[in-house]
């Protein structure tokens, strides 16, 4: 499972990596830390491990907020060779190239996709269009 945080450092004036930023839990702009956490959860032993994070600081290290996630995924593929056969992230990661990427590792992905985003039927011609005026299977679009 994919999905950032923001750590609050609203009174943090001389830490490098505070920038502000959206933060969901708050929601509004705050000054804080960005941070990509990759955490393995097991549904039948209802544990969950944290696998890896990420600070996101954009300016410091030139990645985007989906680097993070492409890169702890490769080495949870590669290196770590955990078994797992799903990949759960926030919509913010529900990206055309994610979902590839994930796809062509041969799993499965469930992210929820924000009504306004684009989209169509894997296979169709016609053009995208909105989500919330459609009716899409959910494993099957683009």
């Amino acid at each position: 499972m994919f999905d950032d945080t923001v750590i609050d450092k609203n009174h943090s004036r001389n830490i490098e990596s505070v920038r502000r930023q959206y933060s969901g839990n708050a929601h509004q702009i705050i000054r804080g830390i960005g941070m990509v956490n990759c955490i393995y959860v097991n549904p039948t032993t209802e544990q969950f491990w944290l696998i890896d994070f990420r600070l996101f600081a954009p300016g410091h290290d030139d990645k985007s907020k989906m680097d993070p996630v492409e890169d702890r995924l490769k080495n949870v593929h590669h290196h770590n060779q955990l078994l797992y056969k799903t990949v759960l992230m926030d919509s913010w990661y529900a990206s055309h190239s994610m979902m590839l990427f994930i796809h062509h590792l041969g799993k499965l992905f469930y992210c929820p996709i924000k009504s306004n985003r684009l989209a169509r039927e894997a296979g169709s011609t016609e053009h995208y269009a909105h989500i919330s005026k459609q009716r899409i299977q959910r494993n099957h679009m683009r």
